[in-house]
């Protein structure tokens, strides 16, 4: 039997992966006092996205198998962390080309409308009230980064199809941060990179990752 194409396999690898789950939070959920290292055991969040995102790893759906990465701390005052991600460096796509940091969405390119099913991890909705039994009609999925730069390596992306570039709006500003609120590891980080500071795709998202080390 013919091995079939790339295609078709990639095809067969992806018929039973799981659906995306809705993530609906509310606002009682948000771990107002902070959290220190070691860290406390893992919120329903931090379960929910580091369990799917494991799954992930595991069907293949990254360009490359995440190890531990060779890491230090620089010497000097600021306690720079170093890491070295030779496979992200090598098998990521390539950035696109960036010529202003008001660049319109290009549909031509790369984007997040071209993602694939298995990638999208969760659709994270809030209750607007306690009275409301609804969740807000409003959703941001969190996909995996298929070139990851650290455990748990995600995009929170506002409905891809509205194709936003990559200009930060205060919506998903509120929905990194209630996403760092809802995680009780210290080691939690959401970031944003904008056109011309290392974004390598101009569609809006944030990204947010787990490590294991203070900064």
């Amino acid at each position: 039997m013919a091995a079939g194409t790339g295609e078709d396999q990639e095809q067969l690898g992806l018929r039973d992966t799981p659906q995306p789950k809705d993530f609906e939070y509310r606002e009682d959920e948000f771990i107002l006092e902070g959290v220190s290292w070691p860290g406390a055991a893992l919120s329903r969040f931090d379960r929910e996205l580091l369990g799917a995102w494991q799954e992930r790893m595991e069907r293949g759906l990254f360009r490359y198998r995440l190890a531990e990465l060779p890491t230090r701390v620089l010497p000097g005052t600021m306690r720079l962390l170093a890491q070295l991600n030779v496979q992200r460096g090598t098998e990521r796509r390539r950035p696109q080309a960036v010529h202003s940091l008001t660049q319109p969405f290009d549909p031509q390119q790369f984007n997040f409308t071209q993602i694939r099913p298995g990638e999208v991890l969760l659709r994270l909705r809030r209750r607007t009230s306690a009275e409301s039994d609804r969740a807000s009609a409003d959703h941001v999925l969190v996909v995996i980064n298929v070139s990851p730069l650290e455990r748990g390596h995600v995009l929170l992306l506002p409905e891809p199809s509205l194709c936003l570039p990559q200009i930060l709006t205060p919506e998903l500003l509120r929905v990194g941060l209630e996403a760092v609120l809802l995680s009780a590891q210290p080691g939690f980080r959401v970031g944003f990179n904008s056109l011309g500071a290392s974004a390598s795709v101009n569609h809006l998202h944030l990204h947010g990752f787990y490590l294991a080390h203070p900064l």
